[in-house]
């Protein structure tokens, strides 16, 4: 058995590309197919440190966002916004308590938007 070198993906034993990733094992082409999957190296302890900061860096921002648009739409009387604000607040901590980096990173693109056009819809000047 023959394993794509791009996705690790099995191929047929007269395969010129891979079905999954469409890499191509034609002749003269850069990709041969390998005898055995790829095995993908563990994390960097570093690489590993630095994603647990980008996470908590990006949660604490998403956190403030829903916290600011919380709060100004409570003192609008807007109690909807505020519930779905705290409400999606506590799915960013669980998706970031137990998710890989990039489900975190989506939730928090998802979150920190919301949060902030809550607040933007929610904010009135109340200056002289």
């Amino acid at each position: 058995m023959a394993y794509c070198p791009s996705c690790g993906a099995e191929l047929a034993p007269d395969a010129a590309r891979c079905a999954s990733c469409a890499a191509v094992f034609e002749e003269g082409s850069a990709w041969k197919p390998l005898p055995a999957p790829p095995v993908a190296e563990p994390p960097s302890a570093a690489g590993r440190v630095l994603s647990v900061i980008v996470k908590v860096v990006l949660v604490v921002l998403s956190l403030a966002a829903l916290a600011m648009g919380g709060l100004f739409a409570a003192a609008e009387k807007n109690g909807n916004a505020a519930a779905v604000m705290v409400v999606i607040g506590i799915a960013v901590i669980a998706v970031a308590v137990k998710a890989r980096l990039r489900w975190t990173m989506l939730a928090l693109l998802i979150a920190l938007p919301v949060g902030l056009a809550t607040c933007a819809t929610n904010f009135k000047w109340h200056g002289g």
